[in-house]
């Protein structure tokens, strides 16, 4: 075990997703042992040499109660201090039995009340508006009036959990991802979409504008650590999980990330994702992640160092981040930036024009000379990057 002085330090464990290599990373430098566990062998994170202890653990898609249960194993281990989020399944599994968890470990994490809020993206659209904070109109999908020129069509619960929906065995999770872009006058299979997605999606107005993203970490409703974000490339050409990202100052951004996470009484990380109204320049709620986010490496490479607080949380202490953190710090996910680059030539989508595969690729080319920063690739800790390669070459070539 690592020791800091006389004093034991502790473990943490944090499921080996994209963000996981960055707090793996984060805490290793911090002294803190760290445990990856996961379903797939195939993580980059459990090839860093910053995890001290891989864990093997049923997947929770098909075996939920195994998944719980091997999670609960390893939070009644003396030496772990907490549990880290970083997947929604993680985060449903910790929140539905918060209780069970806290008997052994800090609940860095939310209450299952205020999660189930925020899974479920129609009832997050009303608490937002009890913020004041704005957000697209948004209706289920039977209840679609057909009065948008341009709308979009999400799975109303992106994790799919026998607490939320009764299409699933209750030994079952389920991630939905499937984004349908529209046009007024476009005919909709609402059965056959319900039948494909496994319940009622929404429909909302689609806002054109650039995707932005309110970092923070809260305890019991106050913020400890916020940092912000503009995505200018995602995993595709009209948006999703972003591959390339700087961090940036902005007021109003900052406002209402804010305004959202107290008015819910947030505790734990989030990353809070907006769309820039494009026309009116306001910022339009899309969803909260409730867990440790895919690009948490570019507000640790700005700054602010928000695994290594979330332990002091755990361990009792407040932690003391920087007043502020650099803008314009960028981060790229390499094997990201081929997927965005493969889907200028794959995606077809009747609302976002493609932007040409020439000059997309120079602007790639330009920001990894000019902003080096890397989810994944280290001189000091290379495997990651070499299996998230590996990894990334399997989903290019269909293997």
């Amino acid at each position: 075990m690592a020791t800091t002085g006389e004093t034991a330090v502790g473990s943490v464990a944090i499921a080996a997703s994209p963000g996981a290599t960055t707090c793996l990373r984060c805490l290793h430098r911090q002294d803190v042992n760290t445990i990856a566990y996961s379903h797939d062998d195939t993580a980059p994170a459990l090839y860093s040499q910053c995890c001290d202890e891989d864990v093997l653990v049923p997947s929770p898609f098909t075996d939920l109660q195994g998944y719980t249960e091997a999670l609960l194993s390893i939070a009644e281990r003396e030496d772990v201090r907490t549990i880290i989020p970083s997947r929604e399944q993680d985060a449903y599994v910790l929140s539905k039995h918060r209780e069970r968890f806290a008997e052994h470990v800090s609940p860095v994490w939310p209450s299952f009340e205020t999660l189930r809020l925020v899974h479920d993206r129609k009832a997050l659209v009303e608490a937002a508006r009890q913020a004041g904070v704005s957000a697209p109109r948004t209706q289920l999908l039977d209840s679609f009036e057909g009065d948008a020129d341009q709308y979009v069509i999400k799975p109303r619960y992106s994790l799919l959990a026998p607490a939320y929906v009764d299409t699933l065995r209750s030994d079952q999770l389920a991630i939905v991802d499937s984004v349908i872009f529209g046009r007024e006058d476009d005919e909709i299979d609402s059965e056959a979409i319900k039948s494909e997605l496994k319940h009622e999606p929404i429909c909302q107005k689609f806002i054109p504008g650039e995707e932005y993203g309110f970092w923070a970490l809260y305890n019991e409703g106050e913020a400890v650590a916020t940092c912000l974000k503009r995505q200018v490339r995602g995993v595709s050409y009209t948006g999703g999980t972003s591959v390339y990202r700087e961090t940036i100052h902005d007021e109003a951004l900052e406002k209402a990330g804010r305004n959202l996470l107290e008015h819910l009484d947030w505790h734990g990380l989030a990353s809070v994702q907006f769309k820039r109204h494009a026309e009116t320049g306001e910022y339009m709620l899309l969803e909260i992640n409730p867990r440790v986010w895919t690009s948490i490496s570019c507000p640790v490479r700005a700054g602010l160092d928000f695994p290594y607080y979330v332990w002091k949380l755990a361990i009792g202490e407040q932690p003391t981040p920087n007043t502020t953190y650099e803008a314009g710090i960028g981060t790229h996910r390499l094997g990201g930036e081929l997927i965005h680059l493969r889907s200028i030539l794959t995606d077809d989508n009747p609302i976002v024009e493609s932007p040409s595969l020439g000059s997309s690729t120079a602007s790639v080319a330009r920001s990894v000379i000019s902003n080096r920063g890397f989810d994944y690739l280290s001189v000091s800790d290379p495997l990651p990057f070499a299996r998230d390669v590996l990894n990334n070459l399997d989903y290019l070539t269909g293997s």
